[in-house]
């Protein structure tokens, strides 16, 4: 499907627009129910915060959102009785819709328009998440299933969407699909041997009471690597599926083996990547053991570090698979 260099025929392109626009209203449309911090007043006891809605609420000087609170500033409030309220949380819808319209802007004026699939693809995968894979979890479907069949679904709405319907994005999105189902595999044999339970974030320890309480927090692990794994797969086939494909538009004898050569390159600095990012996800762990010291054994044996630890190893095993995978099926295919 492409057209002078573009993913998408022109009509495809304006239709990917008009949801992208849609969408966009939508977001922007969203709100809550806040007011507006007009007077700080300091007394011996605590902080009298005076909002436009003439509601005084008390608080103490020593609490951490005072930090983020000055004359201006937009809170949600929350009625405790009596004509005494609380402050239940900081407003942050306009700093966040701003951010999105500054990454939005960003990518579509630095890819000329040509990101809008992959804007659109990130709307459809966030629906597909909300509307298909949590809620048959809360329901009691194994999560395993749910995820993998998530996995399936995720996987040509972000290819075909950012990349066009064409034989490039099908040679990488199959490539990806063969990657996870290994990537599968892996993560089930480690976390067995590592007996990691799911449970090591605050947010799982959550789940394990009321209505939730019965959920499989394994197969909810093993669920978010896989969903995670998809984008990172998605740079790597693509990358190698297009450079294949050069080099065989060029009558190149040694098209697999050079375009290894790239992809050998690729891994080493994704790995990196992988790594940073995770490191950065546990930084308030790693923080704490630094305030503590503990033996290295006993930093590697914790629970959350571990946890992070077998992400990255399964990410960084999965990216050095998909190079080969995604090389060979685009050799043999162009």
């Amino acid at each position: 499907m492409h057209a002078h260099g573009d993913h998408f025929h022109k009509p495809v392109s304006k239709l990917l627009s008009l949801i992208l626009i849609f969408f966009g209203i939508i977001i922007f449309n969203v709100s809550l129910p806040h007011a507006q911090v007009t007077q700080l007043k300091e007394t011996p006891e605590n902080i009298e915060v005076i909002t436009n809605t003439k509601k005084e609420i008390k608080i103490d000087p020593t609490d951490p959102i005072l930090d983020s609170i000055s004359i201006g500033s937009k809170i949600e409030t929350q009625d405790l009785g009596n004509n005494q309220f609380t402050i239940s949380d900081i407003y942050r819808l306009p700093g966040i819709k701003i951010s999105l319209l500054i990454f939005v802007l960003a990518c579509l004026i630095i890819t000329k328009g040509q990101a809008v699939g992959s804007l659109v693809s990130i709307i459809f995968s966030i629906l597909i998440i909300f509307n298909f894979t949590l809620p048959l979890i809360l329901n009691g479907y194994n999560p395993i299933l749910i995820c993998l069949l998530s996995c399936v679904a995720l996987v040509p709405c972000s290819f075909y969407l950012s990349h066009g319907f064409n034989k490039k994005a099908h040679l990488a999105a199959g490539s990806s699909l063969i990657t996870l189902a290994i990537a599968g595999f892996l993560t089930i044999i480690f976390s067995k041997l590592t007996s990691l339970t799911g449970l090591s974030s605050e947010e799982a320890r959550f789940l394990m009471f009321g209505e939730t309480a019965n959920l499989d927090f394994k197969g909810i692990l093993f669920g978010g690597i896989m969903i995670s794994l998809i984008g990172i797969l998605d740079d790597i086939t693509i990358t190698q599926t297009s450079i294949v494909e050069k080099l065989k538009k060029n009558n190149n004898k040694e098209s697999f083996k050079q375009a290894m050569h790239v992809g050998q390159d690729h891994i080493a600095s994704l790995i990196n990547t992988i790594f940073l990012i995770y490191a950065g996800a546990v930084l308030p762990t790693l923080l704490l053991f630094a305030s503590n010291p503990q033996s290295l054994a006993g930093l590697l044996n914790f629970e959350p570090l571990a946890e992070e630890i077998i992400r990255s190893i399964i990410g960084s095993l999965s990216l050095i698979l998909a190079v080969p995978i995604s090389t060979w099926l685009a050799d043999k295919n162009y």
